[in-house]
């Protein structure tokens, strides 16, 4: 799935950012790139079910080292 943030400013100056298609932490590095670029703080976030989701594809990679050791 391709990743993709979609950012909203508000009429007034309140920034809305989502992620799609990010699994597990790496969408708060995405969230703290949009605070530096906007020179703001996040006051209110929400995690999706896939901030849980383990990425399959860092798992085949790590599953496929194991089996070439």
């Amino acid at each position: 799935m391709e990743e993709k943030i979609t950012i909203k400013i508000m009429p007034d100056g309140r920034v809305l950012a989502e992620t799609d298609g990010v699994n597990g932490p790496k969408c708060v590095d995405y969230m703290k790139l949009i605070e530096d670029i906007v020179k703001g703080k996040i006051v209110k976030e929400w995690r999706k079910p896939e901030f849980d989701a383990i990425d399959q594809a860092v798992l085949n990679n790590a599953q496929n080292q194991r089996i070439k050791e």
